[in-house]
């Protein structure tokens, strides 16, 4: 199968339907007449922000001060942003949780739209944020399906732009380090309120003047009240010792993680003696010199059971930001129930965090359980295992999501590892969204097999990542990973990997408009390619090679070139007799006599490319070349095919729940209304485009 396959081109910038993270549209119907005429909607509701924990004490006045600047009237030209500003660990995530409950119900209709949530900490690569990355996951929250996210930093920047200049809703940025990160996220119009959580100052920047509130370490009256309402009210130790809970509330500091945890770890000991437990944390303290917090980690640590603890040994290792129970099984290796296990012995000890991502280790405690992984000898093997899970994983989502493909990684067993259970998906749209959702974590493990030596698994996880990137864009993380991939894949020896590689990371630099250094990789592709031998899956990658060459010349709209490399890729499909890679070649072809202007030409391609598509039985495509085709009739004014091509394209994207190729569809007949003189229906079609644009808050 040729490249043209997987990229699934459709109109120059909408890629791959496979399913859309939307479900499907069971019905859209298309009247030539002015009636079922559709009102706007009204925007639907998105609630991202995790609930504020129910343990709470001290922060009311902080609050008051945060809703009193969201109701103060003004005048202001750029949204509110308040910043919580502390030390880690200290509770500003918390805060903005419990100030986003408060403004969700009375302010209902002062945020239609909701509240987003985004973790600048879960974005973080070397140190920096990428800003690109940061504003695809904010538009696929506010609705734009992903094959319509824009492909660089700039594009998603316009867009984000355009689609908040009229937004009504609560935005929630946690870990921000400095105001380069947040600027680019905010929101144009002035009815949205931003709330951003860090331990650095934010500047003022041009139009807006952050409303500081310091979140500073509970006093040590509150810190006991927390540490009290953690352990248990009715415990009677707490009621009769209220020097021994003050100087336990005293050594964890005033940050309420720590309390958190000092407060799980009575709950966990009802039989000991408080006393006896703030003498041995207090001398411990003494005996080390080290920081005071760290002694209720080490604490909570000595008294987990035993596979709990060497799971906490184990966790820095893991290469995701959050963790399932099949991860964590394959980072211990003894199997499903021992890692649940595992799992609720830190959770009940306070040490793993809770959030609608699922658990995750807290920053202060991810760099506690550190110190003991450097004393694990069982490190290397836990890492090996937790790459070999994750590659597996990825190949068996990305047969479901692409389906079958060409790829030259070892092929993925029928039987699970002995050691983990696989992930379950019911559809092409649940592996893909797992995908995403594991993307941290997909994309750390390219650079940890590497760093192992695991050279195959490295490049091997590059394959189905295309199929994530094809998707979702997330392009600095495929710079990096394929660059690592195509390390690998040299170092392997494998020359087809190299080959596969290359281009992987050729598509993703030119999507940045770094042509110059795509060019080079292709060309050092190119030459491999000519080493290639005879066997079919060979030659299909050496056409392949040609037909990215031909890709990047559309993006630079270098017509002439372009056209005459799909017809040498078509040429070499039809040699192996691969007629559906042939067919994709011919309506390529069609691409490039279009965007030079020679539509007689492109109608004759796309003509071809639909009569093979049908065929051939290959209902995407004969959807998406009858939609070219129709899209070219159009430039000629030969409209009357143009109708039924659309019709049959639509009801085809409808089915598959394509609803950016649905709405490109609709957009066309739109276009044909219009050209034909109905200005009534060319309006609705395109309003109806809009909505279908929209994905709902329930399948996004």
């Amino acid at each position: 199968m040729s490249q043209g396959e997987i990229s699934n081109t459709v109109g120059g910038n909408a890629h791959v339907d496979t399913a859309v993270q939307a479900g499907t549209i069971n019905e859209i119907h298309i009247h030539n007449g002015g009636g079922d005429r559709r009102e706007p909607e009204r925007p639907q509701r998105r609630w991202e922000v995790a609930p504020a924990p129910m343990d709470w004490v001290d922060r009311e006045e902080l609050l008051a001060l945060a809703l009193r600047a969201v109701a103060e009237p003004t005048e202001r030209r750029a949204p509110l942003v308040l910043q919580l500003r502390g030390m880690a660990g200290v509770g500003t995530t918390a805060l903005a949780s419990k100030l986003a409950d408060a403004l969700a119900d009375p302010m209902v209709d002062r945020f239609p739209q909701g509240a987003l949530h985004l973790d600048l900490g879960d974005l973080r690569r070397d140190g920096a944020v990428d800003a690109g990355e940061a504003l695809a996951g904010l538009l696929r929250s506010l609705g734009v399906p992903r094959e319509d996210v824009g492909l660089t930093a700039a594009a998603r920047l316009r867009q984000y732009r355009s689609r908040t200049r009229d937004a009504q809703f609560l935005l929630v940025i946690d870990n921000a380090r400095n105001a380069a990160e947040v600027l680019p996220l905010l929101p144009v119009s002035s009815s949205c309120v931003v709330v951003v959580s860090g331990q650095d100052r934010l500047i003022e920047w041009e139009g807006t003047a952050p409303v500081e509130i310091p979140v500073d370490p509970l006093g040590l009256d509150h810190a006991t009240a927390l540490l009290v309402e953690v352990a248990g009210a009715q415990d009677p130790r707490l009621a009769s010792a209220d020097g021994p809970v003050r100087a336990l509330a005293g050594l964890c500091a005033g940050l309420p993680a720590a309390v958190r945890v000092a407060g799980y770890w009575l709950r966990s000991h009802p039989r000991s003696e408080l006393d006896r437990a703030v003498r041995e944390m207090t001398a411990v303290l003494r005996e080390r010199g080290v920081h005071v917090v760290d002694q209720v980690w080490d604490a909570a640590y000595a008294a987990l059971p035993d596979e709990a603890r060497r799971l906490y040994r184990l966790l820095p290792l893991h290469p995701g930001a959050h963790l399932s129970d099949g991860s964590v099984a394959a980072l211990l290796g003894s199997g499903l129930p021992d890692a649940q296990d595992a799992l609720d012995g830190l959770v009940n000890a306070g040490l793993l965090l809770s959030g609608p991502r699922g658990t995750q280790l807290h920053v202060l405690v991810r760099g506690h359980a550190a110190r003991f992984t450097e004393q694990d000898a069982y490190g290397e093997a836990a890492a090996r295992r937790v790459v070999a899970w994750y590659l597996r994983q990825a190949a068996r989502a990305d047969l479901l999501a692409a389906g079958s493909r060409m790829t030259f990684a070892a092929a993925c067993p029928d039987q699970a590892l002995a050691y983990a259970p696989d992930e379950s998906w019911a559809t092409k749209a649940e592996a893909l969204r797992w995908m995403e959702r594991e993307r941290t974590a997909l994309y750390a493990c390219v650079g940890l097999a590497h760093e192992l030596g695991m050279d195959d698994a490295s490049w091997g996880l590059c394959e189905p990542l295309w199929t994530h990137f094809l998707n979702y864009r997330s392009h600095s993380d495929a710079v990096a990973a394929f660059t690592i991939g195509l390390e690998a894949a040299r170092r392997s020896g494998s020359v087809v990997a190299e080959i596969r590689m290359g281009c992987q990371l050729a598509r993703a630099r030119w999507e940045l408009e770094q042509f110059d250094e795509a060019g080079e990789l292709l060309a050092q592709a190119r030459q491999l390619a000519a080493r290639l031998g005879d066997p079919e899956g060979e030659r299909k990658l050496a056409a392949s090679v040609i037909e990215f060459g031909g890709l990047l010349h559309l993006a630079e709209k270098a017509w002439e070139p372009a056209l005459l490399a799909f017809r040498e890729a078509q040429r070499r499909h039809e040699e192996i007799g691969n007629a559906y890679g042939a067919m994709l070649q011919i309506n390529q072809a069609g691409k490039a006599q279009a965007g030079a202007g020679e539509w007689s030409a492109a109608v004759r391609s796309f003509e071809t490319a639909y009569d093979m598509a049908r065929e051939l039985q290959r209902d995407r495509m004969t959807a998406r070349t009858g939609s070219e085709l129709a899209r070219a009739l159009l430039q000629l004014r030969e409209y009357d095919r143009v109708p039924a091509l659309l019709e049959e394209a639509l009801s085809s994207a409808s089915a598959r729940g394509a609803r950016s190729e649905q709405a490109s569809i609709l957009d066309l007949r739109a276009l044909h209304a219009e050209r034909t003189g109905d200005q009534g229906e060319a309006a609705r079609l395109r309003q109806l485009a809009d909505e279908t644009r929209t994905v709902p808050v329930d399948e996004r």
